[in-house]
């Protein structure tokens, strides 16, 4: 009797953990329609969904606690279950914040200036690309569409590290965190284009001309950066997620010739 309530209280936990992560991925999900249409309601809107993100972590923790307590677990499963939901909650709820504060950067940088409004009627840009010498500099364009790029392959990572979780994958868990190389690449060669036109006052001058977020080219670096974070909690609940189910730490891939060896003796 005492196993069959134990299992519906983890089961109850898990379910918990899904919605504080299905949560998080909302609000993924209007940051990057936001950044796409700069809806400065939407933005609005993630900061206030973004509050009751403490509300949800905190009404887990106490659930857990209440399991620990009342049921108290011997099974050592049962137990890395319930001390790795505490953790992983915290990453998603740091992921949810970092949506947050990259919605209150957007929301701090929106300017419409009657300039980027008579640009938008009459259906003129800025060109897609200019060169520096032999250097090609960026524009707002495939700025833009490479930080939403970004962003996605983030809130992707982030979603499916949850499934793993949920699910006690750890096969796909260690599929997850090799695919965090992808959005390491697309982040450094978005930062690699946002330091190549701050070098370069002419692009500058005319992202300033369009107005709104590309006004602020430097808030675009933070940006870019709280979407890898996303993705690195991501893989932290991967590692997290192998931990759980097979009482291991790290993500070991493949192991050294020499460390096989010893293995096998």
């Amino acid at each position: 009797m005492t196993r069959t309530v134990l299992d519906q209280q983890l089961q109850h936990v898990s379910a918990r953990l899904l919605s504080l992560g299905n949560a998080v991925d909302a609000l993924l999900a209007n940051v990057l329609k936001a950044l796409r249409t700069q809806d400065q309601v939407l933005y609005q809107q993630v900061l206030e969904a973004g509050c009751s993100l403490d509300s949800l972590q905190r009404r887990l923790e106490r659930q857990v606690f209440d399991v620990l307590a009342l049921q108290q677990p011997l099974g050592s499963h049962d137990l890395r279950v319930l001390t790795m939901t505490l953790l992983i909650a915290r990453h998603l709820r740091q992921a949810g914040h970092g949506a947050g504060a990259i919605a209150r950067l957007l929301l701090m940088s929106f300017e419409t200036t009657a300039q980027g409004q008579a640009a938008d009627q009459e259906g003129t840009s800025i060109p897609l690309l200019r060169r520096r010498g032999t250097q090609i500099v960026p524009d707002a364009t495939s700025l833009v569409r490479d930080l939403l790029a970004l962003g996605e392959d983030a809130r992707q990572l982030l979603r499916a590290s949850l499934q793993a979780c949920v699910t006690q994958d750890a096969a796909l868990a260690r599929q997850i965190w090799q695919e965090d190389d992808v959005v390491d690449v697309r982040y450094h060669l978005v930062r690699h284009d946002l330091f190549t036109l701050l070098a370069d006052p002419p692009s500058l001058a005319s992202l300033a001309a369009v107005g709104g977020l590309m006004s602020h080219p430097s808030a675009l670096l933070e940006i870019a950066h709280g979407f890898e974070r996303v993705a690195d909690h991501g893989v932290t609940i991967c590692e997290r997620t192998v931990f759980l189910v097979e009482g291991v730490c790290g993500i070991p891939m493949t192991l050294e010739p020499e460390a096989e060896a010893v293995r096998s003796l």
